[in-house]
């Protein structure tokens, strides 16, 4: 019998990883760039609830901001090409001088993001707003179907009831959620610096750009509050699989990890998807690892510490969540799985009314039962290739809109006009009439485009690090299709993997279309 090649084995795993990948970016790819984000057809966003609407783009319909913007944008590029003078300025700001430039930057878009917050801060409806009402209520022990249905949320409702300590005015909840996303962009720009000091202008500028066009700073919820958990267990994940670090640092590491990864999934569950990926990826580099002593002892070790910090940071979270006196939980009627997943075979995918009010009042059991029928009849319905059909348009509504699902749930928002002319301004941005929104939307798509073109083309890197960072990737959009999807807002869990993903790729890209293409075209043309 003969022994299996590990390192063939691994080549075709990392492969397969890639391949599927590809697949499921490229289509992202194709639909962000179909995406009517571009484009302002005269009226107001149809922001009823869960609105697929989709329009063709024309030049026609652009704002006049967006023209010029884009006018701007294509005569800078045809200065760069043609003006040798203005490319070396911007090469010496942007490239020479990007140490510099790009803290700048950054530090100047935290700034913004902080003005923003201060200027413009209304009261959120729906969930995020549910949670904050209830943590500033003084009424013990309220009973609350809505919590038991969704018990997953209710560790957001402990942390902002102790924020309700505090004070109960709206800023300091929004602030707080501030205050997470800054965490995440800090062990962004740690994670790149442990893995390639090089890369550190890279992450910063994409950073930059996300936070000029992240406008969830203002809405409080698990969403802003899962990224620092994400971010760390990257970091975490990092010091683990650097070969330079001691082993000291990796020992705290890997119970960073478990705490991260634990703190994460309380927020929301789908952080297990990261940790899955790390399992995956750490499996295949264990299979060729040199199994010595002191390896195996340093394994033993490190596991032993994960293992303890993941079952005590647990059990300490759950017994918070079973022991709270917020409100009361009938435990016997909470949403299954099963009922997420036949609410995602229907309509666009996502949240659908209809589906979710049929299930009040009802046993987890009955739920369970009703969604098995409507899942085997709603297959049935679409058919095969009917369904393929339908997993292709949740994939675009999953994953297409730059502005990951800015104002899709509806008038999530109380409208009421800032105090400041700052704030009137800023607002125009993001209100549902605001004068600039299609200029915010226009821009937010034209980011995530090239966003998820970088990680599509940067596929030479191939090391374990990125490998699981697409692999998480590829987890969360499976995780969307098979079950309640249907907006881009879902994504923003996972952004520090994309954001890093394509700090780590850029290079790679960049060379592919200014150095690999042109000369593949130019062996053509001697040929």
């Amino acid at each position: 019998m003969k022994k299996i090649n590990k390192e063939l084995v691994i080549k075709y795993i990392n492969r397969m990883i890639i391949a599927i990948f590809t697949f499921f970016i490229g289509i992202t790819f194709i639909f962000s760039v179909l995406a009517k984000n571009y484009i302002h057809n005269g009226t107001p966003p149809d922001t009823t609830l869960m609105s697929s609407k989709i329009s063709n783009f024309e030049f026609s319909k652009l704002t006049i901001s967006s023209l010029i913007l884009l006018l701007i944008v294509v005569i800078g590029v045809v200065l760069y090409i043609f003006n040798k003078p203005f490319k070396s300025k911007v090469k010496y700001i942007f490239v020479e001088k990007r140490g510099i430039t790009s803290v700048v930057l950054l530090v100047l878009a935290c700034v913004i993001q902080l003005i923003f917050v201060l200027n413009v801060h209304p009261f959120i409806n729906f969930d995020a707003g549910n949670i904050i009402s209830t943590a500033q209520s003084n009424v013990q022990q309220m009973p609350s179907a809505y919590y038991s249905q969704y018990p997953n949320i209710l560790f957001m409702l402990i942390v902002e009831k102790r924020l309700a300590g505090i004070g109960t005015n709206q800023l300091i909840f929004v602030l707080a959620n501030l205050g997470m996303l800054y965490l995440s962009v800090i062990l962004n720009v740690l994670c790149i610096y442990i893995l390639n000091k090089k890369k550190l202008p890279v992450v910063m500028y994409i950073q930059t750009c996300w936070l000029l066009l992240f406008p969830m700073s203002i809405v409080p919820y698990t969403d802003v509050y899962i990224l620092p958990f994400i971010s760390l267990a990257l970091v975490a994940y990092a010091l683990l699989t650097k070969k330079e670090i001691k082993f000291a640092t990796k020992f705290v590491a890997s119970g960073l990890l478990a705490f991260a990864i634990v703190e994460g999934y309380f927020f929301k569950p789908t952080a297990m998807i990261l940790f899955v990926a790390i399992i995956i990826v750490s499996l295949m580099s264990l299979l060729t690892h040199k199994w010595t002593k002191v390896f195996k002892e340093k394994l033993l070790v490190c596991g032993a510490l994960f293992i303890a910090i993941f079952g005590i940071s647990f059990g300490i979270d759950k017994a918070i969540v079973n022991e709270q006196q917020i409100v009361q939980i009938n435990k016997k009627v909470a949403v299954p799985p099963v009922h997420f997943m036949a609410m995602g075979m229907v309509g666009n995918g996502g949240y659908n009314r209809n589906d979710a009010e049929g299930y009040i009042g009802l046993s987890t059991q009955e739920q369970a039962k009703i969604a098995q029928k409507e899942i085997k009849q709603r297959l049935k319905d679409k058919g095969f290739w009917g369904y393929i059909k339908f997993l292709l348009n949740k994939q675009s509504n999953n994953t297409a809109d730059g502005t990951f699902g800015w104002l899709n749930d509806g008038y999530f928002m109380n409208e009421d006009t800032p105090r400041t002319k700052l704030g009137q301004f800023m607002s125009s941005y993001i209100y549902p009439d605001g004068k600039h929104l299609f200029d915010f939307k226009f821009l937010a798509q034209l980011c995530w485009v090239i966003l998820v073109g970088i990680v599509l083309f940067g596929f030479k890197d191939n090391k374990s690090y990125t490998q699981v960072l697409r692999l998480a990737i590829i987890g969360l959009m499976m995780f969307l299709l098979m079950f309640e999807g249907g907006r881009t807002r879902y994504l923003i869990q996972f952004l520090p993997c994309f954001i890093i993903l394509a700090s780590l790729c850029w290079h790679d890209t960049r060379r592919l279309f200014t150095h690999d293409l042109r000369q593949k075209f130019a062996k053509k043309n001697r040929s």
